[in-house]
């Protein structure tokens, strides 16, 4: 019963989730508009958005290799490897892949690389809550709900910048009154001390500035090439609405909620649902061929014993 249980966790209410959304959005958008779209694409701007996040994606291969005491070469490879497989395996299973790659490459424990994996996402949590609420906050003719969640997202991000500065320190007191609690958030802290010094942290979060300002250039050359006046402040906007809304179930790739999303934050600014649909999935598409590419790339470099696809399937089972 658990087996049939967890099954329809994975695979069933994702899949309900992004086909209920994708009908919805069938219902919005229409064939001539989306076909007049996909005519208007300048494949020159498509080659200028693919060198872009070609960039980038170099970039998040190298910024988890800051905190890690490791060949940064080969850690930065694995890194490519674990980006890809993010967008073929449910649940973001390239981060425990990566992780588990990094362990028989260079003996880093998991729950160490782990700790490194969940920095990121805390820091890129902040930072584009940050960028986004600013972009919001410098556009007009918004509707008010919209520049409400501007306020929300710069104050959001200000405050769990505070919370990642102080929660060491408010973990460490917890030991003596709330033991239990401080031991099941320990993962949680082990990631923020990873990339709390200074010396690790100022290029960490560089870094992680420079990743999502280079995704939304790339977004919009993508929508200059396609003639969809999208505005370099909503390409911010977009981003930070796609990365949380990640964390709704869906199929691989977020099928149904990304497009979704994007109806909803480009609606206002003028674009319709068939341009904002299209818009996102040639994004999608240019995303996982880079994606791919790079990660391909990375397997190239990695050493020989690394490269038995047939072994990874222990990194789901394996712990340090």
């Amino acid at each position: 019963m658990n087996g049939i249980w967890s099954g329809i966790r994975k695979w069933a209410i994702p899949a309900a989730i992004s086909g209920g959304l994708l009908w919805a959005i069938l219902n919005q958008i229409s064939g001539a508009a989306v076909s007049a779209a996909l005519a208007r694409v300048d494949l020159r701007a498509v080659a200028i958005s693919i060198s872009i996040l070609a960039i980038s994606y170099a970039i998040r291969s190298w910024r988890w290799t800051i905190p890690l005491r490791s060949a940064v070469v080969v850690t930065m490879a694995i890194g490519a490897v674990g980006l890809a497989a993010n967008h073929f395996l449910p649940a973001r299973g390239g981060e425990l892949l990566r992780s588990w790659l990094l362990r028989r490459s260079a003996g880093v424990a998991m729950t160490e690389s782990l700790a490194v994996v969940f920095g990121e996402r805390l820091t890129d949590a902040i930072v584009l809550a940050g960028l986004g609420g600013l972009a919001t906050l410098t556009m007009t003719n918004l509707p008010d709900w919209f520049q409400r969640a501007g306020w929300i997202g710069a104050a959001a991000a200000l405050s769990a910048a505070a919370g990642f500065a102080l929660a060491p320190m408010i973990h460490s007191a917890m030991r003596t009154r709330f033991a239990g609690l401080a031991v099941q958030l320990e993962p949680a802290i082990a990631g923020i001390r990873s990339v709390r010094n200074p010396v690790r942290l100022v290029p960490f979060v560089l870094a992680t500035v420079a990743i999502w300002l280079l995704d939304a250039w790339a977004g919009h050359w993508i929508a200059n090439g396609m003639g969809i006046p999208i505005p370099y402040g909503a390409q911010l906007v977009l981003l930070t609405g796609l990365a949380f809304s990640g964390a709704v179930p869906a199929i691989p790739g977020n099928v149904g909620v990304y497009q979704f999303v994007a109806i909803q934050i480009l609606g206002p600014i003028g674009v319709d649902a068939s341009q904002a649909v299209v818009f996102l999935l040639l994004f999608q598409a240019i995303d996982y061929t880079v994606a791919t590419a790079t990660g391909l790339a990375g397997y190239l470099v990695l050493p020989s014993e690394l490269r038995d696809i047939s072994q990874w399937r222990k990194a789901r089972s394996e712990r340090s």
